[in-house]
């Protein structure tokens, strides 16, 4: 969030006076960031973007810290395919860190929703995480994306809250894959994961897709495991 307002990104809200603003107190790469506040007053604001069209392997991502009162207030990313005219929960296209909570019945969003809420990485590391959207099933489409924050009409009392920084808003087209890797204990509990998009050039008028995906692998604590990934000419469509 530096110079120019990437992508027309343009704020609004549609209840109380909160905005998403420029920040310059935490950002994940020099010097600025989008920044909500978790207000103390009922909320409801949004940062849209201009619209683009997303591509046959299209990839949303964005690197975001918050602190925020726990299943109450929060925030989510949406998207619309009418210019606006309506706009759906795009939870369901995040393929690395999504919503973290489900909200209680105080929360504007409606109990047993899910949205980012609560701590995002180690209150107080400012550490920013990184998020992924997958927006390939909206190929040759027009679409918009918008980050939604919402509170209700007070905070925990004595409690203060750092907020929802936004940093390093990115949209990219091309063909390709997304690999997903997970890391999982000996019950096949998910440990940690990570999503890689990888954008495959091949040659000048023909397109490139994984045919193969990697075999699952066993390593113990300060092991290594590599994995092979194959690529051959395909139809861009073509995901692992």
């Amino acid at each position: 969030r530096d110079g120019v307002v990437i992508g027309g990104l343009t704020t609004a809200a549609s209840a109380g006076t909160t905005q998403w603003v420029q920040s310059n107190a935490l950002s994940s790469s020099p010097s600025n960031s989008w920044f909500a506040a978790n207000a103390t007053t009922t909320s409801d604001f949004t940062l849209t973007s201009n619209a683009f069209t997303a591509g046959n392997l299209s990839v949303l991502s964005f690197k975001h810290y918050y602190v925020l009162e726990n299943s109450v207030d929060g925030g989510r990313v949406e998207i619309s395919n009418d210019n606006g005219a309506t706009w759906n929960d795009a939870g369901p296209y995040i393929v690395q860190n999504g919503y973290n909570t489900i909200m209680n019945a105080t929360s504007l969003w409606g109990n047993n929703q899910k949205a980012f809420s609560g701590v995002s990485y180690a209150q107080g590391s400012g550490q920013f995480i990184t998020t992924v959207v997958d927006l390939s099933s909206f190929s040759g489409q027009s679409v918009r994306i918008r980050f939604r924050m919402r509170t209700n009409a007070n905070n925990a009392s004595g409690s203060t809250y750092d907020g929802w920084f936004i940093d390093d808003i990115l949209h990219m087209n091309g063909c390709g894959g997304i690999v997903k890797a997970g890391l999982y204990n000996s019950t096949g509990t998910v440990i940690d994961n990570t999503v890689s998009p990888v954008f495959v050039k091949g040659g000048s008028t023909t397109a490139v897709a994984f045919t193969a995906q990697p075999a699952d692998a066993t390593a113990c604590e300060n092991n290594n495991v590599t994995f092979t990934v194959k690529i051959g000419r395909a139809s861009c469509r073509e995901r692992v």
